[in-house]
């Protein structure tokens, strides 16, 4: 961008020929721009400014600032050309400036150790020298920019600008250089060893993990998943409880609840917070991953029980599991209906209140692929070691550094 600097109109006026420079400079500029000119002074009037311009034969405008090019070439330009005493020059002259010369190889990466890389440098040198030299591509992505990241790469590796630097004094026309590029959950684990004197996963971050590493979490994002797998999970303590004391409010003194608590297991119409249209497919979807499975429900006659019956071990002369009478799938005239149910596993994972955490992870590896995350780590505190902090969520990327 060409930039001068030039006193007030009172000398510029009597400099030979230097309006036509000015014109022949604009008008050699490849491209489209709006205005042609920005006139900028701190210690200039407006109105000195406008006398400047016109010495210079330049014409006021109020487009809104541009520049760009075309393909074909625009003819060259000519006067009269355009100007404008309102424009600030910040934003053209603080750019972030790099320095060197890029270049690019191919590396067989290797996810259990060392990698070895070897690289033609782009710069020719005579006689001794050294150089900074920056690295960034698929194997670095994803990982945090914090110094014990970068050990982990390489002990003397370092983060700048979003790249990793490395010094190299001497410097040859061939370099070689080891490095180990962890996965993410080694940079999880070493972030947390940053933060805490020691750390592991509570009892329910390890039954997340576990869950999340049987099956893709990423299903809770389809249309409806999630709300069935919730609308099945067995009530907790606390829900039974305020239950009861809704009961007691209404009128129901009497109102008690107690025993066993079995898994809950509903029809697929009984799922108020799906619409119709994707129930049956949200369940059908927890049933393919193993997460729930189908069957009949029997109520029986003689004990009033209701228990679930896997499909594949219905009969003909089904029979209470509890008082061993024959017992209907269906009570009161009522079609039978499939139920679903969640397996003990997933029921038991939804008790602890572990699908919305999943549900947040997935949302977040949907949206920056290049991320881990571990439910519910628990750690003493270095600055307080007989304290534990828990924390629903720790991860690693870019966007999403350990919390």
């Amino acid at each position: 961008m060409p930039m001068l600097l030039v006193p007030g109109a009172d000398a510029v006026k009597h400099w030979l020929g230097f309006t036509e420079q000015v014109a022949r400079l604009l008008g050699s500029r490849p491209g489209r721009f709006a205005p042609d000119v920005a006139l900028v002074s701190r210690s200039a009037s407006p109105e000195q400014l406008l006398e400047l311009a016109s010495v210079l034969g330049l014409e006021p405008t109020e487009d809104e600032p541009r520049a760009g090019a075309r393909l074909p070439a625009l003819p060259a330009r000519t006067a009269p050309f355009t100007f404008r005493t309102d424009l600030g020059p910040t934003v053209w002259v603080t750019l972030e400036r790099h320095y060197g010369v890029p270049t690019s190889f191919d590396v067989q990466v290797f996810a259990d150790g060392p990698s070895t890389l070897r690289i033609a440098q782009p710069v020719r040198f005579n006689g001794r020298a050294g150089a900074l030299v920056r690295f960034s591509g698929e194997p670095l992505l994803g990982l945090p920019a914090r110094p014990s990241i970068a050990e982990l790469v390489h002990p003397d590796a370092r983060w700048r600008d979003g790249k990793l630097q490395l010094a190299f004094l001497p410097i040859s026309h061939q370099l070689a250089v080891q490095m180990t590029f962890p996965l993410l959950p080694q940079a999880t684990e070493r972030l947390l060893d940053d933060v805490a004197t020691g750390h592991q996963l509570s009892s329910a971050g390890r039954l997340g993990t576990a869950l999340a590493q049987r099956a893709d979490s990423s299903v809770l994002l389809d249309r409806g998943v999630y709300e069935a797998a919730t609308a099945l999970t067995t009530s907790r303590s606390k829900e039974l409880l305020k239950r009861l004391q809704e009961l007691r409010a209404d009128g129901d003194p009497d109102a008690t609840w107690g025993g066993r608590s079995e898994r809950r297991c509903l029809p697929a119409e009984k799922l108020a917070n799906v619409r119709a249209e994707d129930r049956a497919a949200a369940l059908e979807r927890l049933c393919a991953l193993g997460g729930a499975e189908r069957g009949l429900e029997s109520i029986c006659p003689s004990c009033t029980s209701r228990s679930f019956v896997p499909l594949d071990q219905t009969s003909s002369s089904p029979q209470c599991p509890g008082c061993g009478a024959v017992s209907p799938y269906q009570s009161g005239g009522a079609p039978t209906a499939v139920h679903y149910r969640l397996d003990s596993f997933t029921d038991r994972a939804g008790h602890n209140g572990l699908l919305p955490h999943l549900l947040v992870i997935a949302e977040l590896c949907r949206r920056k692929p290049r991320s881990h995350f571990s439910p519910a780590p628990t750690s003493p505190s270095k600055t307080a070691p007989r304290r534990r902090r828990t924390s629903s969520v720790s991860g690693t990327g870019r966007s999403s550094p350990a919390k």
